[in-house]
């Protein structure tokens, strides 16, 4: 029974593989060896390009099916060309050029947006100083082209502002050139304030001059001695600057009698200068000048006390 089972078997099989002879099927075994080497190629060709993909041996085919199908479009496109692991080198070493060289491209370019995104802050917040409403963006070529010529006229403005600067500072220096010839007249040896300084100071100091290089006021001691003004006593410097007022007051009017108000001018001095000052006051006021003068120093009042009496002065005590 065993054997014609087994032969019952045998039967069913060479039915099934239509292989009737041992030698058959060592053909058929190794047919399939050649089969499982090629699959195995080319499962690893598919690696290669499209990846292993997951799953079974099933769900990798359908995956690789599907990479091929993407390509497909392009078969008819390459009919005529060979197959070369050579030249796929080489194109895929050409690939890894160009997209290091687009790499370095966009880096390129990524390094000018900053340099544009630089220019458009120091052109708006530094140079320009832009409003919100005036605000000049600086994206491209074009932009950049807008912010050259809006500084270009800003340089130009700024120019033209200097050079009308100059002209200004040209003329207020003549100015002042012929305003210091006018100041230089009022001092000197024999001029106005040093008469009126000598005689105030009852002749302690000759005259007093001004240094128009160093713009500077000196005197003249009795002595020959030159001292800068910082260095006079404050009556001293009082009285220098009451002589400047007289003979400034002189000068302007030409000739012409105006009026002082002096708010206790001699207020430092001793009895003796007081009577000296004020010899050349009224000087002044017999020559046609209007003198107010306020003091609360008493001295002033005995030293006027004739003119006062006579009426030759208002008194008013406040």
């Amino acid at each position: 029974d065993d054997i014609s089972n087994n032969r019952k078997l045998i039967d069913d099989i060479k039915e099934r593989t239509g292989i009737q002879t041992r030698d058959d099927y060592s053909k058929n075994i190794k047919r399939k060896r050649e089969y499982e080497k090629i699959f195995a190629t080319q499962n690893e060709i598919l690696k290669s390009y499209f990846g292993e993909g997951n799953g079974t041996e099933e769900e990798k085919i359908t995956y690789w099916q599907q990479k091929l199908n993407e390509y497909a479009p392009y078969k008819s496109m390459a009919k005529n060309v060979i197959y070369s692991e050579k030249q796929v080198t080489t194109l895929q070493s050409e690939k890894d050029k160009k997209i290091n060289e687009t790499k370095r491209i966009k880096k390129i370019i990524e390094i000018f947006y900053d340099r544009l995104k630089e220019i458009e802050r120091i052109v708006n917040n530094e140079i320009l100083k832009t409003t919100e409403g005036e605000y000049l963006i600086c994206r491209n070529s074009n932009d950049l082209v807008v912010l050259k010529n809006s500084l270009k006229t800003f340089i130009e403005e700024k120019i033209l502002q200097k050079d009308l600067t100059l002209k200004v500072k040209t003329i207020f220096d003549e100015i002042e050139k012929e305003e210091e010839k006018k100041v230089t007249t009022l001092f000197g040896e024999k001029s106005p304030v040093s008469f009126y300084f000598n005689t105030i100071t009852g002749g302690l100091y000759r005259y007093a001059t001004y240094n128009a290089e160093e713009k500077k006021i000196q005197v003249v001691m009795n002595n020959g001695k030159f001292l800068e003004v910082k260095k006079l006593s404050s009556g001293a410097y009082d009285q220098l600057y009451l002589s400047i007022r007289l003979a400034l007051g002189e000068k302007l009017l030409k000739g012409e009698k105006g009026f002082f108000i002096m708010d206790d001018p001699f207020v430092k001095s001793d009895t003796g200068r007081l009577h000296k000052q004020f010899n050349i006051l009224k000087k002044l006021a017999l020559a046609g000048w209007q003198i107010i003068y306020f003091s609360a120093k008493d001295e002033v009042k005995t030293c006027l006390q004739d003119e006062i009496r006579n009426k030759q002065i208002s008194y008013f005590e406040i």
